[in-house]
């Protein structure tokens, strides 16, 4: 499993404690609830280090990490460094940086996320609308495994985190060392949202019993219209078996998805997570991306070979957009 919950792995000994972080005061806490960011899990290079920022839209405490890390027959060395605020400007200033863990692991290999366990990181607590750095360090060789991505925009995103796509890998030097840019975090982070004292969750309401006799229902002057708007869906790309993707046997969980920080009007196929740029819904005949509603999938015909389906400004009952 890659799960960072999992209990059953065996650390040094050495293991050393992770430093207490003490960012910012915390209020008393009435309820925890468990959620994670996916990012994308196909690392394309290889690299010593990277540092990357996210911030919270709402006040969350991050758990644990999971990457992506070349499999390795040995122990290798790592640390993982983070501070309050961006990493930019700081690239090469240690003393700005809080050492959160430093231990040794087993490589798992490319998607299969590497971790540390929980139990040996103090939790991060980031408040609403704050930016926090992270950097990943194996001092030992280029074992981190990342992506490259444009710069200046979001890299990721739910509810709750945004990761940005302006993160930077390091060499073998670590601090001491040269940055390189449009290396990015490849894994999963594990947190926690708060809902501060005396909030709770709506009661889930009681169960409506089901009638003792059949009711006939009166007649409407008018039938009932149906709904326009549908419930947010993602579009995944269809699998069966002896299908093969890119030359894999195994289905990869790919899904359609809007960037609009990209190319407004573009479409693209991306690993499956739960980004609002992977979400859509229908509104009467057309599908529309629940970021914008105003937008409606629309067919280019196959002359455009490559773009054969944009996501253009809805126009009241244009052909080209019902499906």
């Amino acid at each position: 499993t890659s799960d960072g919950d999992h209990r059953s792995l065996t650390e040094r000994p050495d293991l050393e404690a992770a430093p207490e972080l003490h960012f910012t005061d915390w209020p008393e806490i009435s309820q925890r609830t468990s959620e994670k960011l996916v990012t994308t899990l196909d690392g394309d290079s290889r690299t010593f280090g990277v540092m990357f920022d996210v911030k919270a839209r709402r006040s969350i405490t991050v758990q644990t990490i999971n990457f992506n890390a070349v499999k390795t027959d040995r122990r290798v060395r790592i640390e993982i460094w983070t501070k309050r605020g961006s990493f930019e400007g700081n690239e090469k200033n240690k003393g700005a940086w809080t050492l959160w863990a430093k231990t040794s692991i087993l490589g798992r290999g490319s998607q299969r996320l590497s971790y540390i366990p929980r139990q040996f990181l103090n939790p991060i607590k980031i408040p609403r609308s704050e930016k926090q750095a992270f950097y990943i360090f194996f001092p030992d060789g280029a074992y981190l495994l990342s992506s490259s991505n444009p710069t200046g925009r979001e890299y990721h995103v739910n509810r709750d985190l945004v990761l940005y796509a302006d993160g930077v890998g390091t060499g073998r030097k670590g601090f001491d060392g040269n940055p390189v840019a449009s290396r990015l975090f490849s894994g999963v982070l594990k947190y926690e949202t708060i809902l501060p004292p005396g909030t709770t969750k709506p009661p889930t309401p009681r169960p409506t019993p089901r009638p003792t006799r059949r009711i006939t229902p009166r007649p409407t002057p008018q039938p009932t219209p149906r709904p326009t708007m549908s419930p947010n869906f993602r579009l995944r790309l269809n699998w069966e078996q002896g299908y093969r993707w890119q030359g894999s046997r195994s289905e990869m969980w790919y899904c359609m998805e809007w960037c609009p920080h990209c190319d407004v009007n573009a479409v693209y196929v991306n690993r499956c997570d739960n980004s609002i740029r992977q979400k859509f819904l229908v509104d009467g005949e057309t599908i529309r991306p629940t970021s914008d509603p105003t937008r409606c999938f629309t067919t280019t015909g196959y002359a455009n070979q490559r773009r054969p389906i944009m996501i253009e400004r809805c126009i009241e009952g244009s052909s080209s957009q019902k499906f």
